[in-house]
């Protein structure tokens, strides 16, 4: 937006390997609030630009926010086991007009550094950017076992050849359920759910603690499953007492994953 006052505007660029550590220098000079760097740089370095207004007598005012020729890094990526063998990983489309495609990483887990962590085993899986928002993986002992095996994240390349940041990670444990609500329908206690975004899911399984709150699999024992949809009725509960109900979900190669959030029933403003 134009900024009162100003009879120009100064446009700074700079590059460095990290934002802390720009060295910034004059790209050019406009009357009109927007500017086009006409300038070639080196495909895949960020470059990061502030604006400074300048008045008629030339006083220059302090500088903008700091932005970047780098695109938003993308949502979590969608792990789904494919029946026959093998991952196929999904992702949603980046927001930003410039995006052209996008790396796909796979690493074995942390390594813990003095400062956060590390991954451990990192590999890009693809040469050039894809274009198409999914990529199979026919690794059948990837999608086997109780673990959650290799973990993806997802960055998206825009036309200089910049990468974003990574997308948050995910395993290939199929994820828990979410928007499980219970309701008391007809003198019934009714669960919904959100169906799971992984292809191949083969149901769902519904669990019941009557009493305390903590793990799932320590308090809670299994009452049906595996349920086709996204809904089921506790024919088993003959009172109104308080209890909780979770629900997982299995993929296609017969895991069961991670238990959704607790759902209580006539909780009596518990959580």
């Amino acid at each position: 937006m134009p900024v009162a006052g100003a009879a120009n505007y100064l446009i700074e660029r700079g590059t460095g390997e990290s934002p802390w550590q720009i060295q910034f220098a004059g790209a050019g000079l406009t009357a009109e609030p927007r500017f086009t760097d006409l300038a070639k740089g080196e495909r895949g370095t960020i470059r990061y630009y502030r604006v400074i207004a300048v008045d008629a007598i030339a006083q220059r005012g302090g500088p903008s926010l700091t932005v970047r020729t780098q695109p938003r890094a993308p949502a979590m990526p969608v792990v789904s086991v494919l029946a026959g063998g093998g991952l196929e990983i999904d992702w949603a489309a980046s927001p930003e007009p410039d995006v052209v495609g996008y790396d796909l990483y796979r690493f074995d887990g942390w390594e813990r550094i003095t400062y956060g962590r590390k991954p451990v085993g990192l590999t890009k899986l693809n040469d050039a950017p894809l274009a198409e928002r999914r990529f199979t993986l026919k690794d059948a002992a990837a999608a086997t076992g109780e673990n959650a095996g290799p973990l993806f994240v997802v960055r998206a390349v825009n036309r200089a050849g910049v990468e974003s940041g990574p997308s948050p990670w995910a395993d290939t444990l199929i994820t828990e359920p979410t928007g499980l609500l219970a309701r008391e329908v007809d003198g019934k206690v009714t669960l919904t759910w959100t169906a799971n975004p992984q292809k191949g899911v083969r149901g769902y399984n519904v669990y019941r603690a009557d009493s305390g709150s903590g793990d799932v699999k320590t308090l809670a024992k299994k009452i049906a499953g595996p349920v086709a949809g996204t809904r089921f009725v506790d024919e088993s509960k003959a009172d109104r007492r308080a209890c909780k109900y979770y629900v997982t979900a299995i993929d296609a190669a017969g895991r069961e994953g991670r238990a959704s959030y607790g759902a209580w029933f006539n909780d009596d403003g518990r959580n």
